[in-house]
């Protein structure tokens, strides 16, 4: 289980505006990547069969074939903000999403949006671990108010605890990285869902030298993120490990958007 908490909660003072809402290709920053988180949760949730797909060549491959190819399905996406759907196997996602925001207009966006929870984060302009607590604290709120339905489902199926799919990891990405590829994502995703027995606690995404978001927790490292202050995000925990890195051939999906003049990079959206 894949918990994603999509921090749309910052406001960068350099940028000279709340750069959330600045227009990219017709659209507010903060929707570029999450628009993509939602596409590939979905089709993760649908599929039938994801442990059995193969790897890809990433690269070679658009957006759709990758998805529809590595997670087997053929759903349109272009749908999926028009019905809830179930997941083929159980009623448990594999991925789900918490939005942690303190603007109204991302809380209202994401309630049109089936099955992507979305919390409001006042105490997110302290800093930067705030945003980390609240989203772990909605996901946890949650699993408590599902009665933790999915442990309840692994023992009446049979599922062994030690699986990748019942392991839990959380995925922090930043609303700020609107040049960051779906594929990207799924590369980063296969490789926790490969982690069986959680070996591994700590997974980043990677180009060359420079490494950056997302950055995938092992359900054990919790307590660490959530004891984090002020704006001291989660990389200062993931120093503490040996991490698993994902190598991405384009540096500039992993550029923040801190400034006017970056946001008009040559990165495709």
């Amino acid at each position: 289980m894949i918990h994603i908490i999509y921090m749309a909660a910052g406001n960068s003072r350099r940028f000279g505006s709340n750069k959330l809402f600045y227009e990219l290709d017709g659209k507010p920053m903060y929707r570029h990547l999450l628009e993509r988180l939602i596409e590939i949760k979905d089709r993760y949730n649908n599929s039938e069969n994801t442990s059995a797909n193969k790897p890809l060549d990433y690269d070679e491959m658009d957006i759709d074939t990758v998805i529809d190819t590595y997670i087997g399905t053929d759903i349109d996406l272009s749908k999926k903000a028009e019905k809830k759907t179930k997941n083929a196997k159980s009623n448990s996602p594999l991925v789900d999403i918490t939005v942690v925001t303190r603007y109204r207009e991302i809380l209202d966006y994401c309630a049109g949006i089936p099955d992507c929870r979305a919390v409001l984060s006042p105490d997110s302009e302290k800093g930067i671990s705030y945003t980390i607590k609240a989203g772990i604290m909605a996901v946890q709120e949650q699993k408590k108010k599902n009665g933790v339905r999915q442990k309840k489902q692994e023992k009446s199926s049979g599922m062994s605890q030690n699986s990748a799919e019942t392991e839990e990891y959380y995925m922090f990405a930043v609303a700020d990285q609107p040049y960051l590829k779906s594929q990207s994502v799924i590369k980063l995703i296969d490789k926790v869902l490969e982690n069986t027995g959680g070996e591994q606690l700590v997974f980043s995404l990677r180009c060359g030298d420079a490494v950056g978001n997302p950055c995938v927790f092992n359900s054990s490292l919790i307590p660490q993120l959530l004891s984090l202050e002020g704006d001291k995000g989660g990389r200062s925990v993931a120093k503490k490990h040996d991490c698993v890195y994902v190598d991405i051939a384009d540096e500039s999906e992993l550029m923040d958007i801190d400034t006017l003049s970056n946001s008009k990079q040559t990165g495709t959206l």
